[in-house]
């Protein structure tokens, strides 16, 4: 029985549909984490209630419940992000909120601390600053 060889064109169709995929899904993660909200509410130190509702975790941030340092933290929370945009990147169900950004943050990847997204050169990191008070206090 003789195998037939694919065709040149089908495999081009098939990469080309590869590479429509990827920029379909990529292109939804940048949309998604780059549409500005804003909080409800702080629930304790690391957790932010969204203006939609839902509860974020704030990555990096790890509070005792019923501290000092947790009550601090909260209320610092409180006073930056009320009434302000926040932007969102998520990983692994946590997120690292960004405040300040000039314009929409382009989250191509996930950066590391060092690197802030495109657009957000002159934002804040929230994360780092609540986990400073948490673990320094004021």
């Amino acid at each position: 029985m003789k195998i037939k060889k694919p065709k040149m064109t089908y495999i081009l169709y098939g990469v080309l549909a590869l590479i429509v995929v990827l920029l379909v899904i990529f292109g939804w993660k940048i949309y998604k984490n780059g549409i500005p909200t804003k909080i409800k509410s702080v629930a304790d130190g690391d957790t932010i209630i969204l203006a939609n509702g839902k509860k974020v975790s704030l990555l990096g941030v790890i509070v005792t419940k019923g501290s000092e340092k947790n009550r601090l933290t909260k209320q610092f929370l409180e006073v930056l992000l009320d009434g302000r945009n926040i932007w969102l990147e998520y990983k692994n169900n946590l997120a690292r909120v960004w405040v300040g950004c000039e314009s929409t943050p382009k989250f191509l990847f996930f950066y590391g601390k060092e690197n802030k997204p495109l657009g957000c050169k002159k934002g804040v990191l929230v994360n780092e600053l609540a986990a400073k008070i948490n673990s320094e206090g004021i």
